[in-house]
Protein backbone atom coordinates (compact mmCIF):
# COMPACT_ATOMS: atom_id res chain seq x y z
CA UNK A 1 0.00 0.00 0.00
CA UNK A 2 1.33 3.80 -0.36
CA UNK A 3 1.85 6.17 2.45
CA UNK A 4 -0.44 9.01 2.53
CA UNK A 5 0.12 12.01 4.86
CA UNK A 6 -1.85 15.35 5.73
CA UNK A 7 0.00 18.51 4.61
CA UNK A 8 1.17 19.03 7.76
CA UNK A 9 3.18 15.75 8.08
CA UNK A 10 4.68 16.64 4.85
CA UNK A 11 5.72 19.43 5.89
CA UNK A 12 7.62 17.95 9.02
CA UNK A 13 9.14 15.36 6.36
CA UNK A 14 10.29 18.12 3.97
CA UNK A 15 11.68 20.07 6.99
CA UNK A 16 13.80 16.51 8.28
CA UNK A 17 14.77 16.08 4.65
CA UNK A 18 16.72 19.34 4.83
CA UNK A 19 17.65 18.78 7.86
CA UNK A 20 19.55 16.15 6.69
CA UNK A 21 21.34 17.74 4.68
CA UNK A 22 19.66 17.76 1.00
CA UNK A 23 18.63 21.68 0.25
CA UNK A 24 15.38 22.82 -0.49
CA UNK A 25 16.38 23.93 -3.43
CA UNK A 26 17.55 20.53 -4.63
CA UNK A 27 14.38 19.44 -3.63
CA UNK A 28 12.28 21.92 -5.54
CA UNK A 29 14.54 20.87 -9.20
CA UNK A 30 13.77 17.28 -8.40
CA UNK A 31 9.80 17.97 -8.17
CA UNK A 32 10.11 20.32 -11.23
CA UNK A 33 11.42 17.49 -13.24
CA UNK A 34 9.65 14.91 -12.18
CA UNK A 35 6.65 16.91 -12.82
CA UNK A 36 8.36 17.66 -16.89
CA UNK A 37 8.99 13.56 -17.33
CA UNK A 38 4.89 13.25 -16.38
CA UNK A 39 3.69 15.37 -18.65
CA UNK A 40 5.87 14.27 -21.95
CA UNK A 41 4.76 10.97 -20.58
CA UNK A 42 1.20 11.75 -21.07
CA UNK A 43 1.52 14.08 -23.83
CA UNK A 44 3.23 11.57 -25.65
CA UNK A 45 6.03 14.40 -26.43
CA UNK A 46 6.95 18.27 -26.14
CA UNK A 47 4.06 20.75 -26.14
CA UNK A 48 4.67 23.68 -28.45
CA UNK A 49 3.17 26.26 -26.48
CA UNK A 50 2.88 26.21 -22.76
CA UNK A 51 1.42 28.00 -19.87
CA UNK A 52 2.71 28.01 -16.28
CA UNK A 53 0.71 29.85 -13.56
CA UNK A 54 2.87 30.50 -10.61
CA UNK A 55 1.93 32.17 -7.37
CA UNK A 56 4.06 33.55 -4.66
CA UNK A 57 5.48 30.43 -2.67
CA UNK A 58 7.72 27.48 -2.86
CA UNK A 59 4.84 26.18 -5.78
CA UNK A 60 5.63 28.22 -7.71
CA UNK A 61 9.25 28.10 -7.70
CA UNK A 62 8.52 24.34 -9.08
CA UNK A 63 6.59 25.91 -11.70
CA UNK A 64 9.48 28.64 -12.60
CA UNK A 65 11.49 25.75 -12.44
CA UNK A 66 9.59 23.67 -14.84
CA UNK A 67 9.18 26.86 -17.31
CA UNK A 68 12.90 26.48 -17.45
CA UNK A 69 13.30 23.19 -18.62
CA UNK A 70 10.26 23.39 -20.90
CA UNK A 71 12.14 26.40 -22.94
CA UNK A 72 15.23 24.01 -22.94
CA UNK A 73 13.02 21.55 -24.45
CA UNK A 74 11.68 24.31 -26.93
CA UNK A 75 8.32 24.48 -25.72
CA UNK A 76 7.34 28.06 -26.50
CA UNK A 77 6.82 29.65 -22.63
CA UNK A 78 4.50 31.86 -21.25
CA UNK A 79 4.93 32.30 -17.02
CA UNK A 80 2.20 34.41 -15.70
CA UNK A 81 2.92 35.45 -12.33
CA UNK A 82 -0.56 35.96 -11.12
CA UNK A 83 0.17 37.35 -7.75
CA UNK A 84 2.98 39.88 -8.32
CA UNK A 85 6.56 39.71 -7.84
CA UNK A 86 7.32 41.30 -4.66
CA UNK A 87 6.57 38.26 -1.74
CA UNK A 88 7.99 35.92 -3.96
CA UNK A 89 9.46 33.10 -1.82
CA UNK A 90 13.47 32.77 -1.23
CA UNK A 91 14.04 29.91 -3.55
CA UNK A 92 11.08 31.45 -6.14
CA UNK A 93 13.38 34.25 -6.15
CA UNK A 94 16.47 31.38 -7.20
CA UNK A 95 14.29 30.28 -9.51
CA UNK A 96 12.86 33.57 -11.44
CA UNK A 97 16.42 34.69 -11.82
CA UNK A 98 17.20 31.67 -13.68
CA UNK A 99 14.45 32.29 -16.01
CA UNK A 100 15.17 35.11 -16.73
CA UNK A 101 17.87 33.97 -18.78
CA UNK A 102 15.82 31.59 -21.04
CA UNK A 103 13.83 32.86 -24.03
CA UNK A 104 10.79 32.47 -21.64
CA UNK A 105 8.06 35.11 -21.67
CA UNK A 106 6.75 36.94 -18.14
CA UNK A 107 3.97 38.64 -17.23
CA UNK A 108 2.14 39.72 -14.04
CA UNK A 109 -0.77 40.61 -16.70
CA UNK A 110 -4.00 38.26 -15.92
CA UNK A 111 -6.59 39.77 -18.11
CA UNK A 112 -3.49 40.10 -21.21
CA UNK A 113 -3.52 36.24 -21.06
CA UNK A 114 -7.45 35.73 -21.04
CA UNK A 115 -7.69 35.73 -25.15
CA UNK A 116 -4.72 33.68 -25.65
CA UNK A 117 -6.02 30.93 -23.63
CA UNK A 118 -6.96 28.60 -26.83
CA UNK A 119 -3.52 28.75 -28.23
CA UNK A 120 -1.64 27.03 -25.40
CA UNK A 121 -1.21 22.84 -25.29
CA UNK A 122 0.05 22.70 -22.04
CA UNK A 123 -1.43 24.40 -18.79
CA UNK A 124 0.93 23.96 -15.68
CA UNK A 125 -1.01 24.98 -12.37
CA UNK A 126 1.89 26.19 -9.81
CA UNK A 127 0.10 29.02 -7.81
CA UNK A 128 -1.11 27.31 -4.47
CA UNK A 129 0.20 24.50 -2.84
CA UNK A 130 -0.68 21.75 -0.43
CA UNK A 131 -0.37 24.16 2.65
CA UNK A 132 -3.24 26.51 1.06
CA UNK A 133 -6.32 27.10 4.34
CA UNK A 134 -8.06 29.89 2.84
CA UNK A 135 -10.24 30.71 0.00
CA UNK A 136 -8.09 32.39 -3.05
CA UNK A 137 -7.67 35.66 -3.71
CA UNK A 138 -11.24 36.61 -6.48
CA UNK A 139 -8.24 37.64 -9.51
CA UNK A 140 -7.54 34.36 -9.69
CA UNK A 141 -10.52 32.69 -9.17
CA UNK A 142 -11.77 34.24 -11.81
CA UNK A 143 -8.79 34.03 -14.33
CA UNK A 144 -9.26 30.32 -13.46
CA UNK A 145 -12.90 29.78 -14.75
CA UNK A 146 -11.42 30.86 -18.00
CA UNK A 147 -8.50 28.43 -17.85
CA UNK A 148 -10.37 25.65 -16.99
CA UNK A 149 -12.91 26.37 -20.08
CA UNK A 150 -9.56 26.04 -22.29
CA UNK A 151 -8.64 22.40 -24.02
CA UNK A 152 -5.45 22.57 -23.24
CA UNK A 153 -3.86 19.58 -21.51
CA UNK A 154 -4.18 20.86 -17.98
CA UNK A 155 -1.11 19.82 -14.88
CA UNK A 156 -1.47 20.81 -11.03
CA UNK A 157 1.82 20.46 -9.44
CA UNK A 158 1.81 18.79 -5.93
CA UNK A 159 -2.01 19.67 -6.16
CA UNK A 160 -4.32 21.52 -7.53
CA UNK A 161 -4.97 25.51 -6.92
CA UNK A 162 -8.55 25.69 -5.06
CA UNK A 163 -8.60 22.56 -2.85
CA UNK A 164 -8.03 21.79 0.76
CA UNK A 165 -5.15 19.05 0.29
CA UNK A 166 -6.18 18.30 4.11
CA UNK A 167 -9.82 17.89 3.96
CA UNK A 168 -10.96 17.69 0.30
CA UNK A 169 -13.40 20.77 0.44
CA UNK A 170 -13.02 22.99 -1.97
CA UNK A 171 -11.58 27.22 -1.20
CA UNK A 172 -12.46 28.23 -4.15
CA UNK A 173 -15.32 28.82 -6.92
CA UNK A 174 -13.22 27.84 -9.21
CA UNK A 175 -10.67 25.43 -8.75
CA UNK A 176 -8.13 24.44 -11.18
CA UNK A 177 -9.82 20.96 -13.04
CA UNK A 178 -6.64 19.24 -13.66
CA UNK A 179 -6.40 16.36 -16.49
CA UNK A 180 -2.65 15.20 -14.72
CA UNK A 181 -1.89 15.79 -10.61
CA UNK A 182 1.73 15.14 -9.86
CA UNK A 183 1.75 15.35 -6.18
CA UNK A 184 5.62 15.13 -4.85
CA UNK A 185 6.72 12.03 -2.66
CA UNK A 186 3.55 10.81 -0.76
CA UNK A 187 -0.16 11.86 -2.20
CA UNK A 188 -2.15 13.86 0.31
CA UNK A 189 -5.50 13.17 1.93
CA UNK A 190 -7.75 15.38 0.68
CA UNK A 191 -6.93 14.43 -2.65
CA UNK A 192 -8.82 11.10 -1.86
CA UNK A 193 -12.57 12.78 -1.05
CA UNK A 194 -14.90 14.76 -3.38
CA UNK A 195 -15.39 17.33 -4.22
CA UNK A 196 -11.61 17.34 -4.61
CA UNK A 197 -11.31 14.17 -5.77
CA UNK A 198 -12.83 14.84 -9.35
CA UNK A 199 -10.75 17.57 -10.06
CA UNK A 200 -7.24 16.18 -9.33
CA UNK A 201 -7.13 14.33 -12.45
CA UNK A 202 -5.17 11.23 -13.09
CA UNK A 203 -2.78 11.33 -9.78
CA UNK A 204 0.94 10.13 -9.99
CA UNK A 205 3.57 10.47 -6.92
CA UNK A 206 7.33 11.10 -7.74
CA UNK A 207 10.21 10.49 -6.10
CA UNK A 208 11.82 13.58 -5.40
CA UNK A 209 14.40 12.33 -2.70
CA UNK A 210 12.29 11.93 0.67
CA UNK A 211 12.62 8.43 2.18
CA UNK A 212 9.89 6.51 2.77
CA UNK A 213 10.97 6.01 5.75
CA UNK A 214 10.84 9.87 6.60
CA UNK A 215 6.92 9.40 7.30
CA UNK A 216 8.18 7.32 10.64
CA UNK A 217 10.26 9.32 11.60
CA UNK A 218 8.33 12.60 12.08
CA UNK A 219 5.26 10.77 14.17
CA UNK A 220 3.03 10.30 11.28
CA UNK A 221 -0.27 8.41 11.55
CA UNK A 222 -0.75 5.65 9.46
CA UNK A 223 -2.80 6.26 6.45
CA UNK A 224 -2.50 3.58 3.41
CA UNK A 225 -3.64 4.32 -0.13
CA UNK A 226 -5.12 0.61 -0.89
CA UNK A 227 -3.98 -0.79 -4.38
CA UNK A 228 -4.38 -3.83 -6.42
CA UNK A 229 -0.93 -5.58 -5.27
CA UNK A 230 -1.89 -5.08 -1.86
CA UNK A 231 -5.27 -7.02 -3.03
CA UNK A 232 -3.50 -9.66 -5.05
CA UNK A 233 -1.20 -10.31 -1.79
CA UNK A 234 -4.16 -10.30 0.52
CA UNK A 235 -6.54 -12.43 -1.70
CA UNK A 236 -6.24 -16.32 -0.03
CA UNK A 237 -4.71 -18.41 -3.04
CA UNK A 238 -6.81 -21.44 -4.61
CA UNK A 239 -5.93 -24.88 -3.09
CA UNK A 240 -6.74 -27.88 -5.13
CA UNK A 241 -7.63 -29.80 -2.35
CA UNK A 242 -10.01 -27.60 -0.60
CA UNK A 243 -13.63 -29.15 0.51
CA UNK A 244 -16.38 -27.13 1.56
CA UNK A 245 -15.41 -26.86 4.99
CA UNK A 246 -12.16 -25.62 4.48
CA UNK A 247 -13.35 -22.62 2.33
CA UNK A 248 -15.40 -21.66 5.05
CA UNK A 249 -19.02 -21.21 6.27
CA UNK A 250 -21.03 -18.13 6.69
CA UNK A 251 -24.69 -17.07 8.43
CA UNK A 252 -26.18 -14.26 7.42
CA UNK A 253 -28.98 -13.38 10.16
CA UNK A 254 -31.51 -10.68 8.34
CA UNK A 255 -34.83 -10.70 6.64
CA UNK A 256 -38.25 -8.89 7.92
CA UNK A 257 -41.58 -8.69 6.31
CA UNK A 258 -40.85 -5.83 4.95
CA UNK A 259 -36.86 -6.13 3.68
CA UNK A 260 -36.68 -10.22 2.64
CA UNK A 261 -34.17 -9.17 -0.49
CA UNK A 262 -31.14 -7.49 1.36
CA UNK A 263 -30.31 -10.89 3.20
CA UNK A 264 -30.23 -12.80 -0.30
CA UNK A 265 -27.94 -10.19 -1.23
CA UNK A 266 -25.67 -10.99 1.51
CA UNK A 267 -25.97 -14.35 1.06
CA UNK A 268 -25.43 -14.08 -2.74
CA UNK A 269 -22.29 -12.01 -1.89
CA UNK A 270 -20.83 -14.30 0.36
CA UNK A 271 -21.19 -17.66 -2.25
CA UNK A 272 -19.93 -15.28 -5.14
CA UNK A 273 -17.01 -14.70 -2.88
CA UNK A 274 -15.79 -18.68 -2.32
CA UNK A 275 -17.14 -19.17 0.86
CA UNK A 276 -18.07 -23.09 1.07
CA UNK A 277 -21.40 -23.15 2.49
CA UNK A 278 -23.90 -19.91 3.06
CA UNK A 279 -26.43 -20.75 5.66
CA UNK A 280 -29.59 -17.28 6.02
CA UNK A 281 -30.78 -17.69 9.35
CA UNK A 282 -34.60 -15.70 8.19
CA UNK A 283 -37.97 -15.05 10.39
CA UNK A 284 -41.38 -17.18 9.06
CA UNK A 285 -43.00 -14.70 6.51
CA UNK A 286 -46.54 -14.31 6.81
CA UNK A 287 -46.56 -13.18 3.17
CA UNK A 288 -45.13 -14.95 0.39
CA UNK A 289 -41.35 -14.44 -0.63
CA UNK A 290 -41.65 -13.31 -4.60
CA UNK A 291 -38.01 -14.42 -5.95
CA UNK A 292 -36.56 -17.52 -6.34
CA UNK A 293 -33.62 -18.27 -3.64
CA UNK A 294 -30.51 -20.73 -5.36
CA UNK A 295 -30.54 -23.98 -4.40
CA UNK A 296 -26.48 -23.47 -3.34
CA UNK A 297 -28.08 -21.09 -0.51
CA UNK A 298 -28.81 -23.46 3.23
CA UNK A 299 -32.36 -21.38 4.42
CA UNK A 300 -32.67 -21.71 7.75
CA UNK A 301 -36.33 -20.08 9.12
CA UNK A 302 -36.39 -19.78 12.75
CA UNK A 303 -39.89 -20.83 13.90
CA UNK A 304 -39.93 -18.49 16.82
CA UNK A 305 -39.41 -15.59 14.77
CA UNK A 306 -42.53 -14.33 12.84
CA UNK A 307 -41.49 -11.44 10.14
CA UNK A 308 -38.60 -10.36 12.45
CA UNK A 309 -36.68 -11.96 14.80
CA UNK A 310 -36.26 -10.89 18.48
CA UNK A 311 -35.57 -11.93 22.09
CA UNK A 312 -37.44 -15.28 21.68
CA UNK A 313 -35.21 -16.54 18.68
CA UNK A 314 -32.09 -16.05 20.79
CA UNK A 315 -31.54 -19.60 21.57
CA UNK A 316 -32.39 -21.43 18.52
CA UNK A 317 -29.98 -19.02 16.27
CA UNK A 318 -27.10 -19.61 18.85
CA UNK A 319 -27.97 -23.39 17.97
CA UNK A 320 -28.09 -22.70 14.05
CA UNK A 321 -24.81 -20.61 14.14
CA UNK A 322 -22.46 -22.63 15.98
CA UNK A 323 -21.33 -24.44 13.57
CA UNK A 324 -20.46 -21.29 10.93
CA UNK A 325 -16.83 -19.94 11.18
CA UNK A 326 -18.24 -15.86 10.16
CA UNK A 327 -21.43 -14.31 11.24
CA UNK A 328 -22.76 -11.54 9.35
CA UNK A 329 -26.05 -9.94 11.27
CA UNK A 330 -28.31 -6.85 10.35
CA UNK A 331 -29.20 -7.13 6.76
CA UNK A 332 -33.14 -6.13 6.27
CA UNK A 333 -33.67 -6.84 9.75
CA UNK A 334 -35.52 -3.86 10.72
CA UNK A 335 -35.55 -1.51 13.76
CA UNK A 336 -38.22 -3.38 16.03
CA UNK A 337 -37.54 -3.01 19.75
CA UNK A 338 -37.06 -6.77 20.40
CA UNK A 339 -35.06 -6.48 17.29
CA UNK A 340 -32.54 -4.40 18.72
CA UNK A 341 -32.04 -5.77 22.02
CA UNK A 342 -31.69 -10.06 19.74
CA UNK A 343 -28.72 -8.09 18.22
CA UNK A 344 -27.30 -6.62 21.22
CA UNK A 345 -27.69 -9.96 23.11
CA UNK A 346 -26.43 -12.24 20.50
CA UNK A 347 -23.44 -10.04 20.06
CA UNK A 348 -22.19 -10.18 23.21
CA UNK A 349 -23.38 -14.11 22.95
CA UNK A 350 -20.71 -15.39 20.84
CA UNK A 351 -17.18 -14.86 19.78
CA UNK A 352 -16.70 -15.67 16.57
CA UNK A 353 -16.19 -13.54 13.83
CA UNK A 354 -18.67 -10.63 13.13
CA UNK A 355 -19.77 -8.53 10.58
CA UNK A 356 -22.95 -5.83 11.38
CA UNK A 357 -24.22 -4.01 8.56
CA UNK A 358 -27.24 -2.14 8.51
CA UNK A 359 -30.01 -2.32 10.80
CA UNK A 360 -27.78 -4.07 12.90
CA UNK A 361 -25.96 -0.83 13.57
CA UNK A 362 -28.75 1.07 14.80
CA UNK A 363 -29.04 -1.33 17.57
CA UNK A 364 -25.81 -0.29 18.43
CA UNK A 365 -26.89 3.43 18.55
CA UNK A 366 -26.29 4.24 21.93
CA UNK A 367 -23.39 4.86 24.10
CA UNK A 368 -24.49 1.57 26.56
CA UNK A 369 -24.87 -0.76 23.33
CA UNK A 370 -21.32 0.62 22.44
CA UNK A 371 -20.10 0.24 25.97
CA UNK A 372 -21.03 -3.56 25.03
CA UNK A 373 -19.56 -3.57 22.16
CA UNK A 374 -16.45 -2.50 23.50
CA UNK A 375 -16.13 -5.29 25.82
CA UNK A 376 -16.76 -7.99 22.86
CA UNK A 377 -14.87 -10.99 22.33
CA UNK A 378 -13.73 -12.02 18.84
CA UNK A 379 -13.29 -10.04 15.64
CA UNK A 380 -15.90 -7.37 14.72
CA UNK A 381 -16.39 -4.98 11.56
CA UNK A 382 -18.93 -2.42 11.40
CA UNK A 383 -19.95 -1.77 7.66
CA UNK A 384 -21.69 2.10 8.43
CA UNK A 385 -22.69 4.20 5.69
CA UNK A 386 -21.66 8.30 6.52
CA UNK A 387 -25.56 8.58 7.52
CA UNK A 388 -25.28 5.59 10.15
CA UNK A 389 -21.49 6.54 11.40
CA UNK A 390 -23.34 10.10 12.42
CA UNK A 391 -26.28 8.21 14.37
CA UNK A 392 -23.34 6.39 16.03
CA UNK A 393 -21.14 8.69 17.24
CA UNK A 394 -23.03 11.56 17.20
CA UNK A 395 -21.45 13.60 15.07
CA UNK A 396 -22.87 15.27 11.95
CA UNK A 397 -21.75 14.19 8.77
CA UNK A 398 -20.09 17.39 7.95
CA UNK A 399 -18.22 17.37 11.23
CA UNK A 400 -17.02 13.56 10.25
CA UNK A 401 -16.02 14.56 6.45
CA UNK A 402 -13.84 17.61 8.20
CA UNK A 403 -11.82 15.59 10.61
CA UNK A 404 -12.89 11.87 9.15
CA UNK A 405 -9.68 10.20 9.78
CA UNK A 406 -9.21 11.11 13.45
CA UNK A 407 -12.72 10.40 14.16
CA UNK A 408 -13.00 7.17 12.55
CA UNK A 409 -9.52 5.78 14.07
CA UNK A 410 -10.98 6.77 17.84
CA UNK A 411 -14.36 5.44 17.13
CA UNK A 412 -12.43 2.06 15.86
CA UNK A 413 -9.65 1.99 18.83
CA UNK A 414 -12.52 3.20 21.66
CA UNK A 415 -14.77 -0.03 20.98
CA UNK A 416 -12.38 -2.68 19.45
CA UNK A 417 -13.62 -3.10 16.31
CA UNK A 418 -12.53 -2.61 12.51
CA UNK A 419 -15.16 0.04 11.07
CA UNK A 420 -15.45 0.60 7.59
CA UNK A 421 -16.80 3.85 6.71
CA UNK A 422 -18.69 3.54 3.05
CA UNK A 423 -18.66 6.60 1.10
CA UNK A 424 -17.61 7.65 -2.63
CA UNK A 425 -14.27 6.93 -0.94
CA UNK A 426 -14.24 4.44 1.55
CA UNK A 427 -12.23 4.56 4.65
CA UNK A 428 -11.26 1.92 6.94
CA UNK A 429 -9.54 1.88 10.34
CA UNK A 430 -8.29 -1.49 12.00
CA UNK A 431 -8.49 -1.74 16.07
CA UNK A 432 -4.93 0.23 16.17
CA UNK A 433 -5.78 3.18 14.18
CA UNK A 434 -4.35 2.21 11.20
CA UNK A 435 -6.37 3.95 8.22
CA UNK A 436 -7.24 2.77 4.74
CA UNK A 437 -8.19 4.80 1.83
CA UNK A 438 -9.97 2.69 -0.84
CA UNK A 439 -10.59 4.26 -4.71
CA UNK A 440 -12.16 1.56 -6.22
CA UNK A 441 -15.83 2.04 -7.35
CA UNK A 442 -18.45 4.72 -8.92
CA UNK A 443 -21.71 6.09 -8.57
CA UNK A 444 -22.63 2.84 -9.88
CA UNK A 445 -22.92 1.31 -5.79
CA UNK A 446 -25.48 3.57 -5.03
CA UNK A 447 -27.93 1.63 -5.28
CA UNK A 448 -30.38 -0.05 -2.23
CA UNK A 449 -28.60 -3.46 -2.17
CA UNK A 450 -24.69 -3.18 -3.05
CA UNK A 451 -23.64 -2.33 0.81
CA UNK A 452 -25.11 -5.47 1.84
CA UNK A 453 -23.29 -7.70 -1.28
CA UNK A 454 -20.12 -6.02 0.61
CA UNK A 455 -21.32 -7.07 3.83
CA UNK A 456 -21.29 -10.65 2.46
CA UNK A 457 -17.94 -10.55 0.24
CA UNK A 458 -16.54 -9.24 3.49
CA UNK A 459 -18.02 -12.56 5.70
CA UNK A 460 -16.92 -15.05 3.43
CA UNK A 461 -13.27 -13.59 3.85
CA UNK A 462 -13.10 -13.96 7.30
CA UNK A 463 -14.73 -17.31 7.50
CA UNK A 464 -12.05 -18.44 4.69
CA UNK A 465 -9.23 -17.05 7.72
CA UNK A 466 -7.82 -13.66 7.14
CA UNK A 467 -8.13 -11.60 9.67
CA UNK A 468 -10.74 -8.85 10.24
CA UNK A 469 -9.08 -5.72 8.82
CA UNK A 470 -8.01 -7.77 6.23
CA UNK A 471 -10.95 -9.08 5.34
CA UNK A 472 -12.75 -5.60 5.06
CA UNK A 473 -9.91 -4.04 2.75
CA UNK A 474 -10.19 -6.87 0.07
CA UNK A 475 -13.56 -6.89 -0.11
CA UNK A 476 -13.98 -3.18 0.14
CA UNK A 477 -11.23 -3.08 -2.96
CA UNK A 478 -13.07 -6.15 -5.06
CA UNK A 479 -16.30 -4.92 -4.41
CA UNK A 480 -15.47 -1.46 -6.28
CA UNK A 481 -13.55 -2.94 -8.77
CA UNK A 482 -15.86 -5.01 -10.07
CA UNK A 483 -18.47 -1.76 -11.00
CA UNK A 484 -15.20 -0.59 -12.70
CA UNK A 485 -15.25 -2.98 -14.94
CA UNK A 486 -18.96 -2.90 -15.17
CA UNK A 487 -18.31 0.72 -15.98
CA UNK A 488 -15.99 -0.05 -18.52
CA UNK A 489 -18.83 -1.57 -21.00
CA UNK A 490 -22.27 -0.40 -19.54
CA UNK A 491 -23.48 2.62 -18.05
CA UNK A 492 -23.07 2.63 -14.33
CA UNK A 493 -26.79 3.72 -13.82
CA UNK A 494 -27.90 0.29 -14.83
CA UNK A 495 -25.43 -1.42 -12.48
CA UNK A 496 -27.30 -3.17 -9.83
CA UNK A 497 -26.40 -5.68 -7.04
CA UNK A 498 -27.36 -8.70 -8.47
CA UNK A 499 -25.15 -7.97 -11.21
CA UNK A 500 -22.48 -7.09 -9.05
CA UNK A 501 -22.68 -10.68 -7.45
CA UNK A 502 -22.76 -11.85 -11.35
CA UNK A 503 -19.80 -9.80 -11.76
CA UNK A 504 -17.58 -10.63 -8.67
CA UNK A 505 -15.38 -13.42 -10.76
CA UNK A 506 -14.57 -10.67 -13.24
CA UNK A 507 -13.07 -9.08 -10.88
CA UNK A 508 -11.36 -11.56 -8.90
CA UNK A 509 -9.96 -13.21 -12.08
CA UNK A 510 -8.87 -9.21 -12.91
CA UNK A 511 -7.20 -9.04 -9.84
CA UNK A 512 -5.05 -12.27 -10.23
CA UNK A 513 -3.91 -12.01 -13.39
Amino acid sequence: MIKILTPAEMNRCDQATIQNGLPAIVLMERAAHSVVHAVLDEMAGVPHRTLVLCGIGNNAGDGLCMARELTDLSSECTVLMTMGLERLSENAKRQFSLLTKKKCTLTTDLQSLENTLPSYDLIVDAIFGTGLDRPIPKSVDAFLEKVNCSNAFKCAVDVPTGINAATGSLLANHPFNADLTVTFAFPKTGMFFYPARKLVGKLKCSYIGISNETPEAIGWQEKYWMNALTAKKILPPSDPDAHKSSMGRVAVIGGSAHYKGAPMLTLMGALKSGAGMVQGILPVYDHPVYFTIPPEIIVNQINTSHDYHGMNSLDEIFENTQDSDAIVIGPGMGRAYTTTVFVRDFMMGTEKPLVIDADGLYALSSPQALELLAKRGGQTILTPHMGEFSRLTGKTIEQIKANRFEILKDFAQDNGCTVVLKDSTTLISTTEGELIVNTTGNEGLACGGSGDVLAGIIGAYLARGLEAHRAAQLAVYIHGLTADLYKEQHNSSTFTPSILCDMLDKALLTLIR
